[in-house]
């Protein structure tokens, strides 16, 4: 069987054929993806869940291909499974790894929808074959050993036709000459060179092996043969052979000089495909020195061109340009990462067909493009004035603005790479101005370098000799003036230079990367004293401390905090993590998983510098926070009673109605006191009451105040005037409210039960499909689902009762008969005996919980089962099965689906149970990727004894809590 070739030729077959070729073979995944619809679903190896849409399915894959690359695809084996429009592929796939030499078995399912005259790829589902690896590895092994012993006999033995079906290759002798005549060769080099039989192949060759390589390469093959075998009688080389469909196909031979019964010398070669090999060694070489989005050079491309220049043309004077996008960041959050890439795309194709001469371009990262051009005549001048144009004219209905930082070369003796900072450095001086959309590079840039070199230089040995200083600043309760708490902070006392300002070094090290070690070193010296005041009976009060944006590009940052907890043996309380909103900007899907795992640890977050960025409320959404921390230099507004006030009196407010305490920092005047006061602030930090200080004037505060805990106030419930503000709003008010990110309504619960939306935001009647003139007629419960309306009453009860946000999901029926899938967060408001007020904001996770029908839809047509199940508080539950799995069991899957989670006690025998249930506590601990293997007798619904194999994947998700991903095969004939 050729490489690739798969039984069955139809339509279905030939598309996976491809998508094998193209994710395998070439390591194409966009071109693997070509069929792909916009809804796929895939689930891989390593997968914990499905990836849902193009972009994940495409994540995916490309961490799938990672982990086999690079490969060689041996043998493709596949079959299809028509069903109306719709068909399923499953088979086998053989790959081996050349970095490791080793086989890896893949099955492989790809299902496929037709849409009208084409077939669209649905879902994608990978499995690694452990248990049979091991035995493909010992026949090949065998096949190989017997190959060996028998390579002068021109018979082909049943091990080399076993194994021309797993690798292309093939076996020739022959008599050395020019020519190279063959008197043998196996019938896979007809067949690897494309020849649809032998008798064709000796027709137009002649059977001359030299014949068969490429004119060019004819002679250097030959003398590179005698060469090596003028020393030793093995040969090895390489070169291209021309198919009969006139392809190029690359061949390294590997043989040797052996001799005849006869006397005479014979040469016995191995001719082996490399053809995909040297197709991935030319996309590696592209994708070293090219820029894959736009097709631009690289940075390290775009050195070693313009180095070349500079060196080639010594007379003639350059330039560095580097230009970037304003605010691309927004433009990516506001209208999507594809009319960003668009953009990109944009800019790229004028620098193309520019042709600039004696000049080189690229895209160094991000949105960030860098020109080396010649510096006479007015060629700057010309770029920026034709960049600016090209920029106001891309349609987006948003303003695209540049900035631009020029090094006019002035020195050739330092690389490349550092004209390319100078020019940075330019650029971030315009984009820090605000008023030039153009800097030069200037000896005032070069003494700020200087500047950060010398910090760069000292800050490791600072470190080891204890310049940087743990410094406390207090926070105050508004209302006692007494200390609740305090933030550490880092001083550098520098030997020469006495203190430097954090503004000076901080920047730098989040540069570099050594405000990892940095912040570790606060941390631990914070947790030291919150322990030495603990053994000492001072009753501390909790410490917050700052984790850098840096910080959470580190996988262990959560082990890195809770051992030096378990260090010190510390409340968890204690020590409490500030985060800041840029950081969550850069990093929100990282940033909200740890946070979530860092709260269920026991820590408490704050948010620092809330409202310094512009996607504050949407973060605040998304983001579950414990604390919001404003700075009051934020609002730039000297007069407190004006507008910069009024908006501080509404984020205070929101943060009372989500119960969240507010710490004000960057205060300075006893009048900012009382205002910060009088709109409800919880807490105050700032020079008014004290800088931040050394350890041991802190530890004189503690003897003097009783410790009053920031999250152990009663939350404020609303007063007379929050109410007047909720139902009678201002236009400041509507501006925050509209403005907030997803649907949010404020309802009135009465106690008949009845349930009023009395306002709801623009976001509301989008997502809900109807208009604010129907806000006086809607009652909530009406467009909830019958089944799901007690688990929003429950959600708005406990709510109220516990004074905490809820949540829950329901479904919302549309005028069309079909529903949307909500996530409610309950928000209460106000209760009393005869009424509740609270917020509901709500969300569409459609997406995600429409994914078991399109999961049931292509499990259903598996040959074996497909189980996901949960552990909860050691009660083994059943989730989901697929109907090959539920029939088995004697279940009707139509009436089986939708009941919810099920005891698996209800459907197994109880030992059988304890077994899985120790097996995945088990896996869990291992921490191993690789899905646990039990097999186990299973009586099914027909009265027969079943041997089943699972393979199962768990994955803790909180405490007590585990998910479980199953497969099933029946191996009852395999253990015959």
């Amino acid at each position: 069987m050729r490489e690739h070739e798969a039984v069955n030729k139809s339509m279905g077959a030939a598309l996976a054929n491809e998508f094998v070729r193209k994710f395998y073979a070439e390591g194409n995944i966009a071109g693997a993806m070509e069929q792909a619809s916009e809804n796929i679903v895939a689930f891989g190896t390593q997968s914990m869940k499905y990836a849902v849409g193009k972009k994940e399915v495409q994540q995916c894959l490309q961490e799938e291909h990672a982990l086999v690359a690079p490969c060689r695809l041996f043998r493709t084996k596949l079959k299809e499974y028509p069903q109306d429009d719709m068909c399923a592929v499953m088979g086998s796939v053989i790959l081996r790894t050349t970095s490791e030499y080793s086989t890896i078995l893949h099955q492989i399912t790809l299902m496929y929808q037709r849409e009208k005259d084409d077939y669209r790829l649905t879902g994608i589902h990978l499995v690694r074959n452990l248990h049979h690896e091991g035995t493909y590895r010992m026949i090949c092994s065998n096949m190989l050993s017997g190959l060996m012993e028998k390579r002068h006999s021109h018979h082909k033995s049943p091990e080399s036709n076993i194994l021309s079906s797993h690798v292309h290759s093939a076996f020739v002798t022959f008599r050395m000459s020019d020519e190279r005549p063959m008197t043998f060769y196996s019938d896979e080099l007809w067949s690897m060179l494309g020849y649809i039989s032998g008798d064709k192949f000796i027709r137009e060759t002649g059977e001359k092996l030299t014949e068969l390589i490429v004119e060019d390469f004819r002679e250097d093959v030959l003398q590179s043969m005698r060469r090596q075998l003028t020393y030793k009688d093995v040969y090895q080389v390489e070169y291209p052979m021309r198919g009969a469909d006139g392809r190029t196909t690359w061949i390294v031979e590997c043989g040797r000089r052996f001799e005849r019964p006869d006397g005479r010398q014979a040469y016995n070669g191995i001719l082996l495909d490399i053809t995909p090999l040297k197709q991935a060694s030319e996309t590696l070489a592209y994708q070293v020195s090219y820029d894959e989005l736009t097709g631009l050079y690289n940075k390290t491309a775009f050195c070693q061109k313009a180095q070349e220049l500079l060196e080639t043309l010594p007379d003639r004077n350059f330039e560095i340009m580097c230009l970037d996008i304003e605010r691309f960041k927004v433009i990516n959050d506001l209208f999507g990462e594809d009319v960003g890439d668009r953009i990109l795309r944009y800019f790229a194709a004028f620098f193309r067909e520019m042709k600039l001469e004696s000049g080189v371009y690229a895209r160094i990262h991000s949105d960030r493009f860098i020109m080396f051009y010649p510096s006479e005549g007015r060629n700057r001048e010309r770029f920026i004035k034709s960049l600016k144009l090209l920029a106001s004219s891309f349609t987006l209905g948003y303003r695209v603005m540049l900035r631009f930082g020029v090094y006019v070369i002035d020195d050739r003796t330092i690389p490349v790479s550092m004209m390319c900072d100078r020019a940075t450095l330019a650029l971030m001086k315009a984009k820090r101005g605000g008023i030039l959309d153009c800097e030069e590079y200037d000896e005032t840039m070069r003494h700020y370098i200087m500047t950060e070199q010398s910090i760069v230089n000292d800050m490791m040995e600072a470190l080891q000799r204890g310049e940087f200083k743990v410094y406390l600043q207090p926070k105050y309760d508004a209302a006692t003036e007494r200390v609740v708490g305090a933030e550490a902070l880092v001083r550098w006392i520098h030997p020469v230079r006495g203190e430097i300002s954090p503004a000076e070094f901080i920047p730098v090290f989040e540069h570099n990367g050594f405000i990892l070690k940095l912040d570790q070193f606060v941390w631990e010296e914070t947790c030291r004293l919150l322990r030495k005041w603990i053994n000492e009976d001072r009753n501390p009060p909790p410490v917050s401390v700052n984790v850098s944006r840096v910080d959470f590009y580190s996988t262990q940052l959560v082990n890195i905090i809770e051992k030096l907890v378990q260090k010190y043996h510390l409340p968890r309380e204690l020590l409490e993590l500030e985060i800041t909103e840029s950081a969550y900007t850069d990093n929100p899907q990282q940033i909200v998983r740890v946070v979530k795992e860092l709260q269920q640890r026991g820590y408490k977050i704050l948010m620092d510098d809330f409202g310094s960025g512009y996607s504050s409320l949407n973060m605040l959404k998304a983001l579950p926070v414990d604390v919001l921390k404003l700075d009051l230099k934020f609002l730039d507004d000297k007069n407190e009673t004006g507008r910069g006030g009024n908006i501080l009196n509404s984020v205070v407010r929101m943060a009372k109605w989500m119960h969240l305490p507010v710490v004000v920092e960057g205060v300075e005047t006893r009048q900012q006191v009382d205002f910060l006061r009088t709109i409800g602030c919880d807490y105050i930090q700032g020079y008014y009451f004290s800088r931040p200080i050394p350890v041991e004037d802190y530890e004189h505060l503690l003897a003097q105040r009783t410790f009053v805990p920031i999250l152990g106030k009663e939350s404020q419930w609303l007063d007379a005037q929050d109410l007047k503000e909720l139902l009678n709003p201002s236009r400041s008010f509507n501006l925050l409210f509209n403005s907030m990110i997803g649907g949010v309504g404020l309802y009135e619960m009465m106690t008949g039960g009845s349930i009023e939306l009395l306002r709801a935001n623009d976001g509301f009647f989008r997502l809900m499909q109807s208009s604010k003139e129907d806000i006086d007629r809607i009652d909530m419960l009406s467009y909830i689902m019958d089944e799901d309306r007690k688990k929003i009453l429950r959600a708005i009860r406990e709510s109220g009762d516990r004074k905490k946000l809820t949540e829950c999901i329901v479904r919302r029926r549309l005028p069309d008969g079909t529903f949307l899938w909500l996530r409610a967060r309950v928000s209460s408001l106000f209760t009393d005996e005869s009424r509740r007020l609270f917020f509901i904001g709500w969300d569409d996770v459609s997406s995600q919980y429409n994914l078991p029908l399109q999961l049931q839809a292509m499990t259903d047509q598996f040959q074996n089962g497909i189980v996901m199940s949960q552990l909860i508080n050691g009660e083994l539950y059943l989730n989901y099965a697929n109907r090959w799995m539920l029939e088995l069991d004697g279940l009707d899957p139509d009436s089986r689906r939708g009941q919810g989670l099920v005891p698996m006690t209800n459907i197994m025998d109880k030992e059988l149970v304890e077994k899985f249930k120790e097996a995945i506590l088990k896996h869990v601990e291992s921490g191993s990727g690789v899905p646990l293997a039990i097999e186990y007798p299973f009586e099914a619904s027909d009265g027969t004894t079943r041997r089943l194999r699972c393979y199962l994947n768990a994955a803790k998700t909180s405490e007590n809590h585990y998910s479980v991903l199953a497969s099933v095969h029946d191996i009852t004939n395999e253990t015959k």
